[in-house]
């Protein structure tokens, strides 16, 4: 009913209502809270609501986010005291459920959850130097829209900037939000044109200081698509595009030390078509890469230092996505359409390197399959 959030059994026996609307009006009001997106702490004790989002560029992205204590039904808005609306963006618990990490005008902010009291990461952000933000060519080439990940032992957060001062101005004309036409600018590089500057960091929640990637080079003639922790706390792996988009290295940065390591190459005599971020073991050791680097799309298993590096999926067939992947039952499902690019189907395979690819579609599915797939690998959504 309304704005419910239900809990459905996955084998189909029964639902539930976990939280229901009246436990989303905010207090004063008579209405409950129209849920655009939500999301749980890991702790399962406080659940975050995004409301009141109006568009970035393609998405909603701008908005309004709640939160409620599970425990006490309490309810409250992020951003603190006197909050405007519409200012926050890519609110995210920390791993603990303590924290929540989001975006304000270009800056980065932490709040320690339930207790109001708001912290500034970042204090440069304006109209030309962005934090934990994009500008539009990050969105339309790459598909990221929030620039900032929580480090896993919660003691830092790795970010994104963008410095866009010198890139040329695009204008376009809105005719349809008010009776007279009005006139966007915006950042916008065409080709041969200047980009923004882009450099990546980790801000310690300690001593609020952030410690810079320095990846060496012109900082405008280079992409970041893909930043991601390695496993730890106490290194991220950062992906570097030259512009071009035919050379992609990959880095190791030891934030604390300031050391960065290549551990990994791609090169392309025409373009890398797509990116990733890196699927890390829990303990660091190595992580799942996807890469054509043999002609097709295949998925590797590579080494932390990058000198042992495995094809899991052999063969001359592009693989689709991998879905999921279970250390503890050393297996891994991805799609694949390996005969017939208009068919599409789920497969498996070890993470060692073991056994070769297996069908799990059953042979009457014939066609083009979609899976979501839980995050323990015990149960898929398929259509």
């Amino acid at each position: 009913k309304g704005n419910d959030i239900v809990f459905y059994n996955a084998d189909g026996t029964g639902r539930k209502v976990l939280v229901s609307y009246e436990k989303l009006i905010p207090k004063g009001e008579k209405e409950p809270l129209t849920v655009e997106s939500y999301q749980w702490s890991k702790d399962g004790k406080w659940l975050m609501v995004f409301t009141n989002g109006e568009q970035v560029w393609r998405s909603r992205s701008r908005g309004d986010f709640w939160l409620l204590n599970l425990e006490t039904d309490s309810l409250y808005q992020l951003g603190g005291e006197n909050i405007e609306a519409k200012k926050l963006m890519f609110a995210k618990f920390s791993p603990d459920s303590s924290k929540v990490a989001y975006v304000r005008d270009n800056n980065i902010y932490m709040e320690k959850v339930g207790s109001k009291a708001v912290t500034a990461l970042t204090t440069d952000g304006n109209d030309t130097i962005v934090n934990g933000n994009f500008d539009w060519v990050y969105e339309e080439e790459f598909t990221i829209r929030d620039g900032f990940r929580w480090s896993p032992d919660n003691k830092s957060i790795a970010y994104w900037q963008l410095d866009t001062s010198g890139v040329k101005y695009f204008t376009m004309i809105n005719n349809t939000d008010d009776l007279y036409p009005t006139l966007k600018e915006f950042p916008y590089p065409k080709a041969g044109e200047m980009n923004s500057a882009v450099k990546v960091g980790v801000v310690s929640l300690s001593d609020k200081k952030t410690r810079w990637a320095e990846l060496g080079g012109d900082n405008r003639d280079r992409y970041i698509p893909r930043i991601s922790w390695a496993g730890t706390g106490e290194s991220l792996m950062i992906q570097d595009l030259n512009r071009p988009q035919s050379h992609n290295k990959v880095w190791l940065f030891d934030w604390q030390k300031q050391q960065l390591t290549k551990i990994l190459e791609d090169k392309d005599d025409a373009f890398i078509e797509w990116f990733y971020k890196a699927n890390w073991s829990k303990d660091g050791k190595f992580f799942i890469w996807h890469s054509e680097r043999d002609g097709w799309r295949h998925l590797y298993r590579v080494s932390r230092d990058g000198k042992t590096v495995v094809d899991l999926t052999p063969g001359e067939y592009d693989i689709i996505d991998m879905l999921a992947l279970n250390e503890d039952k050393n297996v891994m499902y991805f799609t694949a359409s390996p005969d017939d690019p208009g068919q599409r189907y789920l497969f498996r395979t070890s993470l060692d390197g073991s056994y070769k690819p297996v069908r799990v579609t059953p042979e009457s599915f014939e066609g083009s399959n979609s899976y979501y797939m839980s995050k323990d690998t015990s149960w898929a959504m398929h259509t």
